[in-house]
């Protein structure tokens, strides 16, 4: 009896900043919380789902704010725009706003 073999499946490779540029020409660099953060399925740089960890004030009859928040490039990750669905890493391409910036200036 010979046993055969399966297929593995192969985890699709992650674009670089580069190919993600390529792939969406109209990107424009993002300087402040989302910083080389985009969507690898439809670009999209404006909003996400993020879970994060904060400090509230709670009281019986509910919370007065938060101090400061915070996420790791594990925490959970959606897409405002087509609701693509992973990890903050899936989403950050390293040096993405830099290249962005670049461009701009090359083009101004």
């Amino acid at each position: 009896m010979s046993k055969t073999a399966k297929p593995l499946k192969r985890k699709p490779r992650k674009l670089t900043a580069r190919q993600l540029a390529e792939k969406f020409p109209h990107l424009r660099p993002n300087d402040n919380c989302l910083t080389n953060i985009a969507c690898p399925e439809c670009g999209n740089r404006n909003q996400f789902r993020i879970e994060m960890k904060s400090v509230f004030t709670l009281r019986d009859d509910g919370t007065d704010g938060y101090e400061d928040t915070d996420w790791g490039q594990n925490a959970y990750c959606q897409c405002g725009e087509c609701q693509h669905e992973g990890k903050v890493r899936d989403f950050t391409f390293a040096g993405l706003d830099d290249l962005l910036q670049s461009a701009n200036a090359s083009k101004a």
